[in-house]
């Protein structure tokens, strides 16, 4: 593809640009490019002849040994404020379905986990309205397991454990 037809496109282009950008502009030829090699342009690297007698900064050290490499672990303080900061951020229907379809399949969190059963009798736990002795107590009533009223008392303000002196 052509990108100037004759000589006289190519230098009227050239015209417009040094305008447009300010700057003078040096004719050439459009078919005569000169391209040949001149020595005193070569920029010599700075580096040259130094291959082997120069170390890398970070040579040797491990995320474990040195902080600069590390990521620096959150701080409470930070998860804090990052909490903060997402109040009331409102997540799209599209995110919480490709979120819903990356968890299908998989076990829930708390699957396998057993509750200390001593831990279990010690509790009292309330409905709001009637207090129970243990959560097995509690899930009985309901008819539900233990772990559904603990997921119950996470979640819900009616259901709470019940402090004993």
């Amino acid at each position: 593809m052509e990108l100037f037809r004759t000589q006289e496109d190519y230098d009227t282009f050239n015209l417009k640009m040094s305008n447009i950008f300010g700057i003078d502009c040096i004719s050439s030829k459009l078919t005569d490019k000169d391209n040949t090699f001149q020595p005193e342009n070569i920029i010599e690297p700075w580096n040259k002849g130094l291959k082997g007698q120069q170390t890398p900064w970070n040579k040797g050290l491990t995320k474990n040994k040195d902080t600069r490499i590390s990521s620096k672990p959150i701080t409470e303080k930070m998860k804090k404020q990052i909490s903060e900061k997402l109040m009331g951020h409102e997540v799209s229907k599209e995110t919480r379905t490709k979120m819903s379809i990356a968890k299908k399949g998989k076990a829930p969190w708390n699957k396998g986990k057993n509750i200390n059963s001593e831990n279990m009798i010690r509790v009292k736990v309330t409905n709001g309205t009637k207090i129970f002795n243990s959560l097995k107590e509690a899930a009985e009533y309901e008819g539900v397991t233990s772990g559904a009223i603990i997921g119950r008392i996470k979640r819900s303000k009616k259901w709470s454990y019940v402090k004993t002196n």
